[in-house]
């Protein structure tokens, strides 16, 4: 489709594709890797199953802190680590 407009061939266009040729070796190992990747896919939505779940079963209001309580001090440094581990993650 793409190719037959502009003349030009995509990446993953059917003749870049069929260019490349495979061999089995290869093929096997491409599909092992999307199978790895779609067990990861699965598993995380697991996981986001289980702690949606866990959120709303914890529905039940806490107590609010004391005025002499440091619960708002903490917040900070936790913010700052949260948003370095994130920054490095997304680098590396």
């Amino acid at each position: 489709m793409y190719e037959e407009r502009s003349g030009m061939s995509t990446p993953f266009s059917p003749t870049t594709l069929r260019s490349q040729q495979l061999t089995p070796i290869q093929a096997l190992t491409a599909a092992m890797a999307a199978m790895k990747m779609m067990k990861l896919f699965a598993l995380m939505l697991v996981m986001m199953t289980m702690a949606i779940s866990a959120v709303s079963a914890a529905n039940a209001p806490a107590p609010a802190p004391g005025p002499a309580s440091d619960a708002t001090t903490v917040f900070v440094p936790t913010a700052i680590a949260s948003l370095s581990a994130l920054a490095i993650a997304f680098l590396f």
